[in-house]
């Protein structure tokens, strides 16, 4: 089943493609995933749920690094979308100020290269 979704994220330019393949990686790993509306969706791009767990994740196909808004705009969804895990995922680098303010709201930070081991490192934490 994988096969279907083997578009390397990294040949990705469009980024509601990315939100899309975003969203099908997390359904390949057995999450029931799906991409938000586009516009309206309060910033979050896409929602996954597993067991208890419900994702909130804001995706930035950008060509820089990535700044405090994508960390404040996934945080705020995540109250709008009842989720209990609030992540940002991308293609680029995340700022110092980013990594800071991440930590200080509990929003997680992956580059897309990290989807595949997500869950190990979710559901391996000492809660």
């Amino acid at each position: 089943m994988r096969g279907l979704f083997a578009v390397s994220l990294d040949l990705i330019n469009d980024p509601y493609e990315y939100e899309k393949a975003i969203s099908n990686k997390f359904s390949a790993l057995d999450w029931d995933s799906y991409p938000t509306s586009g516009s309206g969706d309060q910033g979050a791009d896409v929602i996954a749920k597993k067991g208890d767990y419900v994702l909130v994740i804001q995706c930035k196909l950008y060509s820089s690094s990535i700044g405090n808004k994508a960390v404040q705009e996934v945080a705020a969804a995540k109250g709008y979308y009842n989720g209990n895990i609030a992540v940002v995922i991308s293609n680029n680098e995340y700022t110092k100020s980013a990594k800071q303010l991440a930590d200080s709201l509990s929003v997680i930070l992956l580059h897309h290269h990290q989807i595949d081991s997500f869950d190990s490192m979710l559901f391996n934490e000492d809660d």
